[in-house]
């Protein structure tokens, strides 16, 4: 029986990334490298398996069991896929300048995660293990284990000296302890959820809102808008026309390219919407252009999304193509409806 020499290759983040790097290598089970970037095997992903000896797979096509990935190679930007696979322990190699941020941010480490990685960031390793940082033990504290601490009652028992006095203590004390400890976690939980709110809207949204406001001010300050709007006009000012934007980026092949971060449809809902602001398209078309260009969205999340919820392998594989090819059908639809809603606006 011929045997493996596992290849050790280290993935350090390029220019404007995040991250100190990744140890990646095969062993007797991690044996593929999951591509989770649409339009197939993406070229780090190649490069990874090239250089470990593994076998790189399209997530959009191929399901893998967790325990079998040696790294997951995807294309966010920050949003909620960057941190599904550090979240699963899954080391995850970003081709964008991704930092941690979303609502999975926690998970985000850099024993995990390396950003804005291409295939001149990915080399063969020098050394067969991780370079682990010796320092000196930090001394803690001798404390004792649990079961020879004293416990609350206890102490309650001894204050109070024993007898019916001490069992009503108890019982006053264990109610109020109850309810305090009760309270405590509530407020806790608000803090927290607090936190993780104000982290999310300086880290997500506020950048997310910054940018849909720089874009709309350079279409419109350099004409883009204006010559835009002298093309796409004749095509969205009729259902016609926008049902027919909704099946081209609606295709299978096109929309999980196009779903990344949303930026198509950021780009061409800013020019319609800047259109529709200036009248040069009917108002009441707002409504199903919205729909028209939202028709791939999320169709690069589909196979994330299914393993994010846990599904079966074979859930997935099915999942996705139908996932993608049902918004080819769903797409032109809600269109119509939107037109039909539409009217009287």
């Amino acid at each position: 029986m011929e045997t493996h020499t596992s290849r050790a290759v280290f993935v350090k983040p390029g220019p404007g990334g995040w991250g100190r790097g990744l140890l990646l290598r095969t062993d007797g089970t991690r044996t593929k490298v999951l591509s989770v970037t649409g339009g197939g095997i993406h070229p780090v992903a190649a490069r990874i398996a090239e250089l470990t000896g593994a076998e790189a797979v399209d997530g959009f096509t191929t399901t893998v069991p967790d325990d079998e990935v040696v790294a997951a190679v995807i294309n966010c930007g920050g949003t909620a896929r960057i941190g599904v696979y550090p979240r699963k322990g899954i080391p995850t190699v970003d081709v964008y300048p991704g930092a941690p941020g979303g609502p999975l941010a926690q998970f985000i480490t850099e024993e995990l995660f390396v950003s804005a990685v291409g295939t001149d960031q990915v080399t063969p390793s020098t050394t067969d293990e991780a370079p682990v940082e010796d320092g000196p033990a930090t001394a803690r504290p001798a404390v004792p284990p649990r079961e020879e601490r004293p416990s609350s009652r206890d102490v309650a028992a001894t204050v109070a000296g024993g007898g019916k006095f001490g069992q009503t203590f108890n019982s006053v004390t264990g109610v109020f302890v109850k309810f305090g400890s009760g309270v405590g976690s509530f407020v806790n939980t608000m803090l927290a959820a607090g936190r993780q709110t104000v982290d999310l809207t300086l880290k997500t949204i506020l950048p997310f809102m910054a940018y849909v406001s720089l874009l709309l001010g350079i279409v419109t300050y350099t004409g883009v808008a204006e010559w835009m709007g002298r093309v796409l006009s004749p095509i969205a000012s009729n259902p016609i026309g926008l049902v027919a934007i909704s099946l081209v980026v609606a295709l299978p092949f096109l929309s999980p390219i196009l779903g990344p971060g949303a930026a198509i449809a950021q780009v061409i809902g800013t020019l319609m919407g800047s259109q529709i602001a200036i009248g040069a398209l009917p108002v009441q078309y707002a409504l199903p252009t919205l729909f028209a260009i939202n028709g791939q969205v999320g169709c690069d999340f589909v196979p994330v999304g299914l393993a994010l919820g846990e599904a079966k392998p074979e859930t997935v594989a099915v999942g996705t193509p139908a996932v993608l090819v049902s918004r080819m059908i769903t797409a032109p639809l809600a269109v119509v409806i939107a037109w039909a809603a539409s009217f009287g606006l």
